[in-house]
């Protein structure tokens, strides 16, 4: 005849588990441990939702069993979790701890979590949940509020690839490499099926060359290192081409004289750059007609 002996799960205040409270004692664990009363003392349902919540967090299986197991004083064993991960695929709570306690001749050495004998590597070069939240609020502050982690990932990478060996000029110009992460980022949504506004294809694709025409990432010659000199040339030609000039006190007396402040980009710096560097940068004349 079964038992219907209950006992209260520490997991019945708690929001995040929402236990009933009372539960069946066969729906708790066995503990080892001297300081229990031979039980674990959340029930097997909120277990499972401790260990799927640090999996979220920390995305790492091995992480999750750690700070789970940490919680009902049941140590981790490497071999015991390996054996789970290869004969499962994947880590199973409940069949760890049977694995566990099938080794009963341990018991005496295998009492409680002060026992566990993992790398602290592979947990302690993990994030923590409070990291996580605050690269969270980074990336949101950043990018704004995307719908996933996957979300963040394609634009970081997207703006390293974009921006690599990039100096920004000012923080228009970064925000411009911005702008440009997120209409790729909108496009892929599109091509994903993962977009429901009213953006189309053909109007992403027009905004994004564009863009990319403002920062010239649309002219595609061979990469090569820069010289100090090039740099300096490019961020005066940039300056020139896509800022405008500070505002003095009596523009007339500072007029721009045979234009040599308007032809100084296209037709000086734009010269000497093309000489040092073996390129042909040539500017857009019919822009500047």
């Amino acid at each position: 005849m079964k038992s219907n002996k209950v006992r209260l799960c520490k997991g019945h205040n708690a929001p995040l588990l929402n236990c009933i409270g009372d539960v069946l004692d066969t729906e708790f664990y066995v503990s080892w441990s001297k300081f229990s009363d031979g039980k674990v003392p959340y029930c097997k349902k909120c277990l499972q939702k401790i260990f799927e919540y640090y999996q979220n967090e920390t995305n790492s299986e091995k992480t999750a069993a750690y700070f789970t197991l940490m919680k009902i004083d049941i140590p981790l064993i490497e071999e015991i979790y390996n054996n789970v991960v290869n004969k499962k695929g994947k880590f199973n709570l409940s069949t760890y701890i049977s694995e566990l306690q099938k080794r009963d001749s341990n018991k005496d050495i295998w009492q409680d979590f002060s026992s566990t004998d993992v790398d602290l590597k592979d947990i302690s070069e993990i994030k923590t949940i409070a990291e996580r939240r605050k690269e969270l609020n980074d990336l949101e502050k950043k990018w704004g509020i995307q719908d996933s982690v996957e979300d963040y990932d394609f634009l970081e990478d997207t703006f390293q690839r974009y921006t690599k060996g990039i100096e920004f000029i000012n923080p228009q110009q970064e925000d411009l490499y911005k702008d440009l992460c997120r209409d790729r980022l909108l496009l892929r949504k599109i091509n994903d099926n993962r977009y429901n506004g009213e953006e189309t294809i053909d109007k992403v694709q027009n905004r994004i060359s564009k863009t990319m025409s403002t920062l010239k990432l649309d002219q595609f010659e061979k990469q090569k290192d820069k010289s100090d000199i090039e740099k300096i040339l490019e961020k005066q030609i940039w300056e020139i081409e896509n800022t405008e000039p500070a505002e003095v006190v009596d523009k007339n007396e500072y007029k721009d004289y045979l234009n040599i402040e308007s032809e100084w980009g296209n037709h000086i710096l734009r010269a000497v750059k093309n000489i040092l560097t073996g390129s042909k940068d040539y500017p857009n004349i019919s822009q500047n007609d």
